[in-house]
């Protein structure tokens, strides 16, 4: 069952709690189930907005993309990314770029 059909499975199980009569005694047994259902719905709906976003693992890959790391392979015109190894011109030893434009891992650049 995926999410969607499991939260429309809930809201009718709320509807169902909600319109049948219930002995007082069993009142806060009942409010307690609705407020579950609706606890469940909140997180699977959460999830959904979760998951369009990415996996776990690509968004722990891009958080790491965005930790700049140094270049320190620097030649007259040339630097060596230090994520993926591609060669990048750069002018007269000065990197430029804040991303390396092959991978678009964040660089510390001098200058």
């Amino acid at each position: 069952m995926d999410i969607q059909r499991a939260i429309e499975k809930l809201q009718n199980e709320i509807e169902v709690l909600n319109k049948s009569p219930v002995h007082v005694n069993y009142l806060k047994d009942v409010e307690e189930a609705v407020e579950a259902r609706e606890t469940a719905i909140s997180a699977m709906q959460e999830l959904q907005q979760y998951r369009q976003i990415g996996t776990p693992e690509e968004c722990r890959t891009a958080m790491e993309k965005q930790q700049a790391m140094k270049v320190t392979d620097i030649h007259v015109d040339e630097y060596y990314c230090p994520v993926c190894g591609t060669e990048n011109c750069c002018d007269q030893g000065i990197v430029g770029d804040k991303y390396c434009p092959e991978c678009g891992q964040a660089l510390k650049t001098r200058g």
